[in-house]
């Protein structure tokens, strides 16, 4: 039932015998409580923490927080600061909400850590300006300390974009035309915090 002062019919039958009441009842909403977290989705275990807000924040509901693994430290009161494990792999945080009227609500969030210079990379994009903006270019997500590129080749080997800034990514064009869809590759070449060159190449899969 949605939440709100709804009229009921009650029917008690006990013993062959039956009678018929009407009552008012109040159904009171689930908290639902939305949080944004920074950074949102990876970080890196050279900045191990997180922050979490609660943007719908009601100071008269009860907030606690179950984290796995279960050594996280927590600090603060929303925004709630995470002091994270330097080491990689996935981190989940579950938010238990009670409002002041006892209605209870559970929200779980995922976080992964990388490593301290880390790059993603998804393996395929639709720029059609339909979607979510993120899938509107195809670029790495991430951190590099230097000597960063990114190149883009189509089926034939033929370079069709190139950047040096991580920020930037392919809009799916070539000699200002739309490419068509099908199979690309990237290369990504770094140098990490320790010195070491990286190289990363792979195929993707440009959709409309």
């Amino acid at each position: 039932m949605a939440a709100g002062v709804s009229s009921i019919q009650v029917i008690p039958f006990k013993y062959s015998c039956q009678s018929t009441f009407d009552t008012f009842i109040e159904i009171f909403p689930k908290p639902d409580p939305q949080i944004s977290a920074s950074p949102d989705k990876f970080y890196s275990a050279r900045f191990p923490n997180i922050k979490f807000n609660i943007n719908n924040f009601n100071p008269t509901f009860n907030y606690s927080w179950r984290t796995q693994p279960k050594h996280i430290v927590l600090t603060g009161n929303n925004p709630y600061d995470f002091q994270m494990p330097s080491d990689t792999g996935r981190h989940q945080f579950t938010l238990f909400t009670t409002s002041d009227k006892g209605c209870k609500d559970t929200l779980t969030y995922t976080v992964i850590a990388l490593p301290k210079d880390w790059i993603y990379i998804p393996n395929a994009f639709t720029p059609n300006n339909d979607g979510p903006t993120q899938n509107e270019l195809f670029k790495p997500e991430g951190r590099v300390s230097s000597n960063y590129v990114f190149q883009i080749f189509n089926f034939w080997g033929e370079k069709i974009f190139e950047s040096n800034d991580i920020s930037q990514g392919w809009d799916g064009t070539y000699g200002n035309k739309k490419c068509e869809p099908g199979t690309y590759f990237y290369v990504v070449k770094f140098v990490d915090d320790v010195g070491r060159p990286n190289l990363m190449k792979a195929p993707f899969v440009l959709l409309y």
